[in-house]
């Protein structure tokens, strides 16, 4: 008797094991396709939008046509967005000067003062769009924030990262260099 359910935990055990990793696991379509939170995904077209930033510059679909650009959702009390913002203001500082470069740092749920707050206590260059709702964002994501959006001169997604697996600098700036 004592045999028989051993074998009943080991068969049991191995399923188990098996679901897991099964669910863990990436598939093809996911991988195709996105992470499964993204409304855009790379070979898209971007979406239509427009934010204005802190300096009252306005940012669209159709101002960054013809540009290289990289657009990202942050929102400063997330964690992870907190390890990745210094890196988004390193690659503003590298490619600011190029003048068919754009990049756009849109908040999630977040008014301009606390934005603006976060930013001095952290001395970051890169100009912001506070967004207080998600409006933008649904355009882009139904979930999980930071996201990373990388366009060629023509709109098109080329690069796209999210929470799961974020770009170092030198990752970001290989990657908008190659569009160039």
């Amino acid at each position: 008797m004592r045999k028989k359910n051993i074998g009943k935990l080991i068969t049991a055990t191995a399923v188990i094991l098996i679901s897991c990793c099964m669910s863990c696991a990436k598939t093809n379509i996911e991988e195709d396709y996105g992470d499964g939170y993204s409304l855009i995904n790379v070979g898209d077209k971007l979406p239509s939008f427009s934010v204005v930033d802190n300096f009252g510059n306005t940012y669209s679909d159709k101002t960054i046509n013809g540009n290289v650009s990289m657009i990202v959702f942050f929102n400063t009390s997330c964690g992870d967005c907190q390890k990745e913002l210094p890196i988004i203001n390193d690659v503003y500082i590298k490619f600011c000067n190029r003048k068919d470069f754009k990049l756009v740092a849109i908040s999630r749920e977040q008014d301009k003062i606390s934005v603006d707050n976060y930013w001095t206590d952290k001395s970051f260059s890169v100009p912001f769009c506070a967004q207080e709702d998600r409006t933008v964002y649904n355009k882009f994501a139904i979930q999980t924030i930071p996201r990373i959006y990388i366009s060629n001169k023509n709109n098109i997604v080329s690069f796209k990262y999210d929470a799961e697996a974020m770009p170092d600098t030198l990752q970001l700036a290989t990657a908008i260099r190659s569009l160039y």
